[in-house]
């Protein structure tokens, strides 16, 4: 859901929004500066993992919270999708809750990805489909989302924390709507 409000609400939307965070402090207010200063946080890790030779669509993994790298390649080597390679996303000290320090973080994050996907995606990849998989502070993926209409089509997956089962995951929103 957040993905979505961050779609709805982008960046030119003129809506001036925040996200609550659940942090083990509590909960508190991600409202991100205007100009925050890029060397006071770690940003990502890229790293390419090829799927399919025959796959057109691009997978992401945001392995924030926890890696999902073993759970994507499980949900897509049993479903029917088009992706040819995977990129998964980290930061340089490992999946944890406590590895996004506030919201200058994810918004710098945010855009760290989206200018890494503008130049790192094949053509053909700008035409098909993105796949999300994230295991991520709503926050991040808030600001994520308010930058996500130059991604083009996106699919979210889900993962069912319930079953826990490997690749347990189903699609949720499809952008644009």
């Amino acid at each position: 859901i957040a993905l979505a409000v961050g779609y709805c609400l982008d960046t030119k939307s003129g809506v001036n929004a925040a996200v609550v965070q659940s942090t083990r402090s509590g909960r508190i207010t991600w409202r991100s500066s205007v100009s925050p200063d890029p060397s006071e946080y770690q940003g990502w890790r890229f790293s390419d993992d090829p799927f399919s030779e025959d796959g057109l669509d691009l997978a992401l993994a945001l392995c924030v919270t926890h890696d999902v790298i073993s759970d994507v390649r499980a949900y897509l080597a049993k479903a029917d999708l088009q992706v040819g390679r995977i990129l998964s996303c980290s930061l340089p000290f490992g999946a944890s809750n406590t590895v996004i320090k506030d919201a200058d973080h994810a918004k710098l994050l945010a855009d760290q990805l989206s200018s890494y996907l503008r130049s790192n995606r094949t053509i053909t990849e700008r035409q098909s489909n993105l796949h999300i998989f994230a295991a991520a502070p709503n926050g991040l993926i808030f600001f994520i989302g308010q930058i996500s209409r130059s991604f083009g089509s996106c699919v979210l997956y889900e993962y069912d924390f319930d079953g826990s089962a490997p690749g347990a995951y189903e699609p949720s929103f499809m952008f644009p709507p």
